[in-house]
């Protein structure tokens, strides 16, 4: 597909920049659960200022992951609008290449059936 659109790239390495960044954001997500869980053995003995602070850890990572997959999303609407933008181009391209094509083949026989005409005069003589 890049090679017939080259102008993909930039939509296919912006994609790919932003599954990189939600990789990230669940990458450390997934670092900061696993810490949480080593770290605590028992929650029930845990005194209730240690367990805020386990949660508000664990609720900041959810959020971070969150506005990193709600920016994902935006960049995806904005990718998907250029994608249909050049589907509406290409469509145009072929369209108006048709038409040309058209009118060349048509002028192209009415120069051949004027040239048969031509030589029919022309042997008549």
């Amino acid at each position: 597909m890049q090679k017939v659109f080259p102008s993909l790239d930039p939509v296919v390495q912006t994609l790919n920049e932003a599954f990189a960044a939600v990789d990230q954001r669940i990458s450390t997500l997934d670092a900061t659960i696993t810490d949480i869980r080593s770290s605590v053995q028992d929650a029930r003995t845990l005194p209730a200022t240690a367990r805020s602070i386990v949660a508000g850890k664990l609720s900041d990572a959810v959020s971070n992951l969150s506005a990193s997959v709600v920016s994902l999303g935006g960049r995806i609407d904005t990718l998907k609008a250029r994608v249909n933008e050049l589907n509406d181009k290409s469509h145009t391209y072929l369209t108006l290449g048709a038409a040309g094509g058209t009118v060349l083949f048509l002028w192209l026989f009415l120069v051949h059936v004027g040239l048969f005409h031509y030589a029919r005069r022309a042997r008549r003589r």
